[in-house]
């Protein structure tokens, strides 16, 4: 117990005679148990207090005098880990404020070396449980990647090798594909449709060419100076009497009169045949 004790008098008429005294005696146990209870998170948690001048002020009921001298003695480090009874504490030292009485708190060590090791425990099972939904998740995302970079692929090939026609996509398939993916497929297509058209123009334009060479090369051909020339070779060759050569001759002027004369594309069978 604290005990406080105070001397009691009267003050009526300023006698002071002394009424007798009044001592107070405070339950340390039961106040240092109450206020544990509140502050600490261990049960087993004990708590030493000593004077200014270094006697025991309380102890646990399970610690001698000796040995908590020899805890005030040996704590000299603001805090520390020391045994008792067959168990290591966590002990903090310090002074109480408003008064010059120090302390000893004393945490059971077992119980925060299991907690570290529980919370230890919880953390590798927490660190595993997120490696395997990362490793999950980034699987799943790589796959649906990958996916789309074959269906892009895919589309090239058939694009090359279906003489540049355009394969027909399911917009529903890419809309909730990430923005990347969905500028490929559309950089793609626009890709596609303009080499579609540059093929196009180029083809035309070769075509349009061979066709301007061809009629170059037919104006450049004098057909009446042929024509004239063929009918002397025919009539030479009568006069000569040589009817071979007269219907060679004939017959050459006939065919380029038609090859120089018709336009058309496509011809007749009996046209051909004559």
């Amino acid at each position: 117990y604290l005990l406080l004790a105070r001397n009691i008098r009267k003050i009526s008429n300023l006698s002071l005679q002394s009424l007798g005294n009044l001592v107070i005696a405070v339950d340390v146990e039961s106040l240092v148990s109450s206020a544990a209870q509140f502050t600490s998170t261990y049960p087993d948690q004990k708590f030493v207090f000593f004077t200014p001048g270094g006697s025991i002020l309380y102890a646990p009921e399970d610690m001698s005098d000796e040995e908590a001298d020899n805890l005030i003695q040996v704590s000299s480090d603001p805090w520390q880990i020391l045994s008792f009874h067959g168990h290591k504490y966590f002990v903090i030292q310090g002074t109480l404020p408003h008064y010059d009485y120090r302390y000893l708190s004393m945490a059971p060590y077992d119980e925060i070396a299991n907690a570290l090791r529980a919370s230890l425990r919880l953390l590798v099972l927490i660190l595993a449980v997120g490696m395997v939904i990362v490793t999950f998740v980034s699987n799943r995302l790589i796959t649906a990647i990958i996916h789309q970079f074959d269906v892009l692929i895919a589309r090239m090939e058939s694009f090359s090798h279906n003489e540049l026609e355009l394969p027909e996509t399911d917009d529903s398939q890419t809309e909730n594909q990430p923005r990347e993916i969905r500028s490929l497929h559309r950089n793609f297509n626009e890709m596609a449709h303009r080499i579609r058209e540059l093929v196009q123009i180029t083809y035309t334009s070769k075509l349009l060419a061979k066709d301007a060479q061809l009629r170059a090369l037919r104006s450049q051909i004098s057909p009446h100076f042929l024509y004239n020339t063929l009918e002397t070779i025919n009539w030479r060759a009568k006069a000569g009497g040589d009817q071979k050569t007269s219907q060679i001759a004939e017959s050459l002027g006939n065919l380029l009169r038609a090859s120089l004369s018709n336009q058309k594309p496509l011809v007749t069978l009996s046209y051909e045949l004559e």
